[in-house]
């Protein structure tokens, strides 16, 4: 068994800025398609869903990658 740590490791540190930056990008795009709404045409709006989608995707895989590092190294 692995001793627990009292600090994060750099892997932790680096996948916490990596699950910060995504969310703040899924919020930002949440944010460009929330102004959107009826001032587009529907052709941008989806480009404009599927941007969000991307950037949804992207936070959730940060996120689990963070918390599968936890897990597995315990830090």
């Amino acid at each position: 068994m692995k001793a627990i740590h009292t600090k994060p490791c750099a892997e932790k540190i680096r996948l916490i800025l990596e699950f910060h930056e995504a969310t703040l990008a899924y919020s930002k795009s949440i944010g460009s398609i929330a102004r959107s709404v009826g001032r587009v045409q529907h052709e941008e709006y989806q480009q404009l869903n599927r941007a969000v989608d991307r950037a949804r995707r992207k936070s959730e895989k940060a996120r689990d990658q963070l918390t599968q590092h936890v897990a597995d190294d315990r830090c």
